[in-house]
């Protein structure tokens, strides 16, 4: 039960035994105030609809809506005449991030780039970096022509040492839970599990699109995402065992580029159009987006959430509206392909023809 202003509500009801569950109170849809601590206990019902045996009182704090007021900062990558452009971002905290693809510095085209909080370092050489994600500083894994961990000290290239890894590239997204539980996408509608000592096929539409995003909430719930102008798109969910297509969208006429969740019960779906599903019920949002979405993430400490695509579109959620800052940042013939946040920052990748480009955004 919640308790809450003097008033008893049932949120949930089980079997006197249930296995470990989570139990999801968003007010039967309405959902709860913002920035308010609500209280929450369990009872036994007798046979007879009695309470008993009231037990202790946990207490939750909702999140607070954030402010829309961000200043901008610019960075530029590459020398002219190679395509530079950077697919991908992720960080520990806001002084230690890192953006892949390929940008040509001093005649040196570098796969990886670092920000220390004061500036970008190149890191890796060769490009074609698609994707990245990691666990902490010292433990990072990147992914494109091949697949490549960072240990703190050395970047290795993985993809010679397993024939599943090799034979599979290019990859074109990633996400783990450790790095032995890594989930990678590649271009031929493919998902591929490393278990740490070797990669095995977990998944393969029968369209070779690229699977273009990938981001879970546990090992029992993964969505992904892919999409190509020539063939329908594909959503899918992972419950540990199977992978089933997300029902109720049309796959014909829409492409899906991005995937996003909370938790199993709230999660999102993005690209031409873009979806939320909640305790299993879909609907439309962001109708009126500038852009295709190319990736949807979010900082679960403070709720904010932050679309970025096509036509530099960034859209800026706040915990009550969503901002557009697509017309602000004024950049109609680049996109964003990748973004990241952290404690009032937002680093948005993406590339402006051959210029790669880099919108650090500093919350007030």
């Amino acid at each position: 039960l919640r308790s809450f202003n003097n008033t008893e509500t049932i949120i949930a009801e089980y079997p006197l035994e249930v296995a470990d569950t989570t139990i999801t109170d968003d007010d039967n849809g309405v959902g709860l105030l913002l920035d308010t601590t609500y209280t929450y206990f369990a009872v036994r019902v007798d046979s007879l609809g009695e309470l008993k045996d009231t037990s202790n009182t946990v207490t939750q704090k909702t999140l607070a809506p954030t402010s829309h007021d961000y200043t901008w900062q610019e960075c530029t990558f590459g020398d002219a005449g190679y395509p530079n452009t950077l697919y991908d971002v992720w960080g520990t905290d806001e002084n230690n991030v890192w953006a892949c693809g390929g940008v040509k510095i001093n005649d040196t085209v570098y796969g990886i780039i670092k920000w220390d909080g004061v500036e970008w370092k190149p890191v890796d050489k060769n490009g074609g970096r698609a994707a990245i994600f990691g666990f902490s500083e010292n433990d990072i894994w990147v992914v494109g022509g091949g697949v490549f961990h960072f240990d703190g000290t050395v970047w290795s290239d993985l993809t010679e040492e397993d024939e599943v890894l090799n034979s599979n590239i290019p990859y074109t997204s990633l996400w783990g839970t450790s790095s032995s539980n890594l989930y990678l996408g590649n271009a031929w509608g493919k998902i591929i599990h490393w278990d740490g000592v070797k990669a095995s096929i977990v998944f393969e539409n029968s369209d070779p699109i690229p699977i273009t995003d990938i981001y879970g909430i546990s090992n029992n719930f993964i969505l992904a995402s892919g999409s190509a102008l020539s063939t329908p798109s594909i959503s899918l969910k992972f419950n540990g065992t199977d992978w089933d297509i997300l029902s109720g969208l049309n796959y014909n006429t829409t492409l899906f580029r991005t995937v996003f969740g909370w938790n199993p019960y709230d999660y999102f779906v993005g690209g031409s159009k873009n979806y939320r599903y909640l305790n299993g019920v879909v609907s439309e949002i962001l109708q009126q987006a500038p852009g295709i979405l190319e990736k949807i993430r979010a900082d679960k400490s403070t709720g904010e959430i932050v679309a970025v695509g096509d036509g530099f579109t960034l859209l800026h959620f706040n915990g009550v509206d969503w901002k557009d800052y697509s017309y602000e940042l004024n950049q109609p013939n680049s996109a964003f392909y990748g973004v990241y946040l952290n404690n009032g920052k937002i680093f948005a990748a993406g590339g402006a023809g051959i210029i790669g480009k880099i919108f650090i955004g500093t919350q007030k």
